[in-house]
């Protein structure tokens, strides 16, 4: 299978609203090739260079907005915003941490720092090479602590998301690292599913502000005050009907006057979600609902 056949499925399985392709590799006359319906396909800046290491589609309907203007000159490295959330897509390659340590990210320290001074959700995502269990004890690793303590940050992210094929002295091993990262600013559901590359494909859910939906115009009545007391209050003051059509008369006066039409606006369905899915989704919710008041992530892993 074709690796862009791969991510159609894995984007029409869990449908997305934002993701990122790390060591994509795209060169310009490629991009079209890439090309996912409904998504809007960003490359990073490297591609001006020749290829880019870092894809993102985002979904147009939640109106995202690229913050190329803090990307600066950094050619791995994709941001977004919402209203909401800031969003930042990064892709650090192993040769490059060896080559200049985790200076390499100094910028990311200091981009860091600015986002954490709106009120805005952050969320870090990508391919930091760096393994927080495994390189703890490393400069690497101590670099990678002290950028979540300085910004309040948690990493999501528990199990392998690298696998490797080792052959060490005649003898052959299973390499497995947690080399993908999610850091935010809050606990959120994370998703990490095994794929037929050598990284898992990771995510996290997070509520983000969608665009606003199409409403139209409707007539109602108001059925508040129409209640048994105030029926009668009000054909206790109506003088007694005498006939049949009296009747209807004084039963449309106590309509109008207890339940009266009003002219609303009420959103028009989207017809995203079918009913299994949705069914899905509202126990999901209830799940992290529950997690939230007891803080116990038994109710996390049935998400």
């Amino acid at each position: 299978m074709h690796k862009i056949d791969e991510i159609r499925l894995h984007v029409n399985k869990f449908r997305p609203d934002l993701f990122f392709i790390n060591e994509a590799e795209i060169s310009q006359d490629k991009i079209d090739k890439i090309y996912l319906n409904g998504y809007t396909t960003e490359v990073a800046d490297s591609i001006t260079l020749g290829k880019a290491r870092i894809v993102a589609y985002t979904n147009s309907a939640v109106g995202f907005k690229r913050m190329t203007n803090l990307e600066g000159k950094q050619e791995n490295i994709i941001i977004f915003e919402t209203p909401k959330v800031r969003i930042i897509g990064l892709y650090r390659g192993f040769k490059n941490y060896r080559e200049v340590g985790f200076d390499s990210l100094g910028y990311l320290f200091s981009l860091l720092e600015e986002g954490c001074k709106s009120s805005k959700k952050l969320v870090v995502i990508g391919d930091f090479n760096v393994d927080p269990t495994r390189d703890s004890n490393t400069p690497q690793g101590r670099a990678l602590d002290t950028l979540m303590i300085n910004n309040s940050l948690q990493q999501l992210v528990c199990g392998p998301t690298r696998f490797r094929v080792v052959n060490r002295a005649e003898i052959t091993t299973l390499e497995e690292s947690t080399l993908d990262l999610i850091l935010t600013t809050e606990i959120a559901p994370i998703i990490n599913e095994a794929t037929t590359s050598d990284h898992n494909i990771i995510g996290v859910t997070l509520n983000l502000m969608r665009h606003k939906q199409e409403t139209k115009k409707v007539t109602i009545r108001d059925w508040t005050g129409l209640t048994p007391c105030n029926v009668a209050r009000v054909i206790s003051v109506l003088s007694p009907p005498n006939e049949l059509q009296d009747l209807e008369l004084t039963l449309h006066h106590v309509l109008e006057k207890l339940a009266p039409l009003r002219v609303v606006r009420t959103r028009l369905p989207e017809n995203i979600i079918n009913p299994k899915v949705e069914k899905i989704k509202k126990k999901r919710d209830r799940l992290y609902r529950m997690y939230k008041i007891s803080q116990d992530t038994h109710f996390l892993k049935k998400v």
